[in-house]
């Protein structure tokens, strides 16, 4: 967001310091200190391969490369010895972004809304690689490509929490059911506004997670 704002200036660079250097850019605290999450539309999932398409007012799609736990079990109150026995597999996530939309309605503190939710917005795939194949899931390499170049890389390592600490969190005083995905949240420079660039109508996105597979999807614009 600041290199966005800066963009804008006559000197870029020196009003990207100079907006850093206020910390209105640093990550909140609250994400440190405990799980933050939103809850996504069941019904908008899509799959490998399929074509994503753009709601007609954004003009800014963005893919988030993301790795998800699906839960295995029933369960409420689960404490932190058997959170981990909770996690059934491993897929990767593709939480597409409206960004020019989310920016607008984030201001309401309410979410991101029409941002995150359309019609297939939530891509999940290639498959389900269960917990035992996995092992420890916090040393695999992310990477995102768009018509074959790479454009992000990243590490599952770099998550703030585990998702043995999220459903610990989820299911207290809540049950949480077996076939619900928590997303891991978009690894660094894993989407295209991190990195300064713009997806383009028919474009091809490759979200890989090492030992999983390979998602992807070509994207249909309207601008």
């Amino acid at each position: 967001m600041a290199r966005t704002i800066a963009a804008k200036s006559d000197d870029p660079e020196a009003e990207y310091e100079r907006l850093i250097a206020t910390g209105n850019f640093d990550l909140p605290k609250v994400f440190a200190e405990q799980v933050i999450y939103y809850i996504s539309d069941h019904t908008a999932i899509s799959g490998p391969d399929e074509l994503i398409i753009a709601p007609p007012e954004t003009r800014q799609l963005d893919y988030e490369l993301e790795f998800a736990a699906v839960v295995g079990t029933i369960a409420k109150n689960v404490g932190p010895q058997d959170a981990e026995k909770a996690i059934f597999g491993y897929t990767i996530l593709n939480d597409w972004s409206c960004r020019d939309v989310q920016g607008r309605v984030m201001s309401s503190q309410i979410g991101p809304a029409r941002g995150k939710d359309f019609d297939g917005s939530n891509t999940l795939g290639p498959c389900i690689v269960t917990a035992d194949e996995i092992g420890s899931p916090y040393g695999m390499t992310m990477t995102a490509r768009v018509n074959g170049e790479e454009w992000s890389r990243g590490s599952t390592s770099t998550m703030h929490h585990t998702f043995a600490d999220a459903i610990t969190y989820l299911s207290s005083a809540r049950t949480i059911y077996a076939g619900e995905v928590i997303g891991s949240g978009t690894v660094l420079s894993g989407s295209p506004f991190e990195i300064g660039k713009r997806l383009k109508n028919g474009d091809e996105i490759e979200l890989e997670v090492a030992g999983i597979g390979i998602l992807r999807n070509r994207i249909q614009l309207s601008y």
